[in-house]
């Protein structure tokens, strides 16, 4: 039987009856389907029960607040838990009501983002009581609206972790992200490979074939081993993740299982839920409340070119996480209401990109984004000088070599190349080989289409300042110079990854690049994830950043790549009291460490 939809739950005293039921009338004249126990329930069925099912199937939430106070029940638990699913969860408006012969608003366990009380202590008054019932209303408009996703948008998610099984050198690891990171680790120990696994999320969030994400084709290259090295030998399959931070009550983990066969890679699996959580006073994060599917697919056959998605927006279920294996539907309860039909999707791209080119509902829709928003932020940056020194056309994004620097810093508006131009000098100008007086890019040539990147440079107060372009500049400026535009040109939200950040710096330049890529990111609020095993970066860093090393490396018993938190060693004060990060790793102390079983 199909489940039955409410505009508004009442939740009420007992003793405030007459006055509820009398509202409730009122309510439902103004055309709303009001849930209340008196006409939906039978006698002998637990109120608190049913409201903890029932809010998942209304728009809006009104808690109605008399004489007697809110709930006969002693703790606010049952309401704290209403309310984190209405308003935190689901995002549905929640309107606390004062009602005739309540004496003053009570202390209630609600959000600080809670709507403002209702007083109708001297009477409905209808003026107030018809703009409430407008805003019910547009809620439920804007909740059942489909939507598809605007790819212009600003990034309003952070990816928080990559999640990576069976991928090449790795059997199961985990890499965590923050404002910003560091992974280290010897030669061939996985560093690479785990960056190749969120290049290829990103490529297939942005509608890339998945064969084509991994071999390559006119637009992208090819990933380090193409198709014949993504699954971890000798297997065929292998499964990607990853989880997003939304807000401080949500986060979205989403996962892809894909299979290689030949010169092809098809989709096996793929699903996307929401994770909730409570807020403390302060909005910090607290304790985990539940886990809802927003959706999943079913297990299809070898052969078949296509894979049916079960649409799950709303209802909160257990998670069944399957680990490298097909999902099916039938693993969830029997309480898993289906909301929409399932819909076929082509087993050649992520399910992911494909539903964000069709109409979703609201729950479904802000998931989507979200995660499709953040991977397609994902920018892999690998300044190559020797591409970066010829003319470069006017552009509007940086290219992954940084080959067109010229042409997106002159392509700015006048304000905005200024802005990113002054900044460049600012932090050129520390650069120890010469004195850098001022970096630019200009047009040049007949059509004003190409342009050039500059820089003035001073040697003596006698005489105008020698320019010298791009030709002339040297590889570790140039790469300097290519980090920073990239810093000062990712939207807010993005997360720029930087593979050996120090290759072809002087060592001397290591805490002037550290220093710049914290502050710019952090101004910017692009987070930063750098490669290194350069010892005179990682003598630059201080212990606080400690908490944000990881360290790729091998396990000798099964070869396979691991990833560490630096942080999690158990000797990690005695090594600390060795040295610096950099002479710990040029001496090979850390891995020592986690090979001989230190770690927690």
């Amino acid at each position: 039987m199909a489940e039955k939809y409410f505009d508004v739950l009442l939740a009420h005293n007992g003793s405030d009856k007459p006055a509820v039921i009398a509202l409730a009338e009122r309510l439902k004249k103004h055309g709303l389907m009001v849930w209340l126990d008196e006409w939906e329930l039978r006698p002998d069925y637990p109120w608190e029960k049913a409201a903890a099912n029932i809010i998942e199937t209304t728009y809006a939430m009104m808690i109605l607040v008399g004489k007697d106070g809110i709930f006969p029940w002693k703790d606010s638990d049952l309401l704290r838990r209403l309310v984190s699913i209405a308003f935190t969860a689901l995002k549905r408006p929640v309107i606390p009501v004062l009602l005739p012969g309540c004496p003053l608003p009570p202390d209630l366990p609600l959000s600080q983002n809670i709507n403002d009380w209702v007083d109708f202590r001297d009477g409905v008054e209808e003026k107030i009581l018809s703009r409430i019932v407008k805003e019910i209303k547009r809620e439920k408009l804007q909740a059942l609206k489909p939507r598809i996703i605007d790819w212009e948008a600003d990034i309003s998610a952070t990816v928080t972790e990559l999640h990576l099984e069976n991928w090449k050198s790795f059997d199961a690891a985990k890499l965590y992200f923050d404002p910003f990171s560091v992974l280290i680790g010897a030669n061939a120990s996985g560093k690479s490979n785990a960056l190749d696994a969120l290049q290829f999320l990103s490529r297939a969030a942005s509608g890339a074939l998945l064969t084509a994400a991994l071999q390559g084709d006119n637009s992208v290259q090819a990933l380090r081993g193409g198709i014949e090295w993504a699954a971890r030998c000798p297997g065929t399959a292998f499964s990607l993740g990853v989880k997003v931070r939304a807000d401080n009550a949500t986060d979205y983990e989403y996962r892809m299982e894909c299979k290689t066969e030949g010169s092809h890679c098809q989709l096996v699996a793929e699903q996307l839920w929401q994770t909730n959580y409570d807020l403390d006073e302060k909005g910090l994060r607290a304790n985990k409340t539940d886990d809802i599917y927003l959706y999943l697919t079913d297990a299809c056959q070898p052969e078949s070119p296509v894979i049916i998605v079960q649409l799950l927006p709303q209802k909160l279920v257990q998670k069944h996480y399957v680990s490298t294996q097909r999902v099916q539907a039938a693993a969830l309860p029997k309480s898993a209401t289906m909301r929409e039909l399932p819909r076929p999707a082509s087993r050649a791209q992520s399910v992911l990109f494909q539903l964000a080119g069709q109409p979703l509902n609201l729950e479904i829709y802000e998931a989507v984004a979200a995660v499709a928003l953040s991977l397609r932020g994902v920018f892999i940056l690998d300044p190559i000088p020797s591409h970066m020194r010829d003319y470069s056309p006017l552009s509007d994004r940086l290219a992954p070599d940084a080959r067109n620097i010229a042409g997106v810093i002159a392509a700015m508006p006048e304000a905005k190349r200024k802005e990113i131009e002054d900044k460049l000098t600012f932090y050129a100008s520390q650069l120890p080989e010469r004195d850098i007086r001022r970096v630019y890019a200009e047009p040049v040539g007949k059509f004003k289409s190409d342009a050039m990147l500059y820089c003035e440079e001073h040697w003596t107060d006698a005489g105008e300042p020698p320019t010298v372009d791009a030709r002339g500049m040297s590889d570790g400026t140039l790469r300097f110079l290519g980090i920073l535009t990239a810093l000062l040109t990712r939207p807010a939200g993005s997360l720029l990854v930087v593979e050996e950040v120090d290759n072809g710096l002087h060592p001397s330049r290591a805490r002037l690049l550290l220093e710049m890529l914290r502050t710019v990111g952090g101004e910017r609020r692009v987070d930063v994830l750098v490669t290194t095993h350069n010892p005179a970066l990682l003598d630059a860093m201080e212990t606080d950043l400690v908490p944000f090393i990881t360290v790729a490396y091998r396990d000798f018993a099964t070869g396979c790549s691991r990833l560490t938190l630096l942080e999690d060693i158990d000797q990690l004060p005695k090594l600390l009291a060795q040295g610096a990060v950099g002479r710990l790793s040029t001496q090979g102390l850390i891995e020592q460490a986690l090979h001989s079983g230190d770690k927690v």
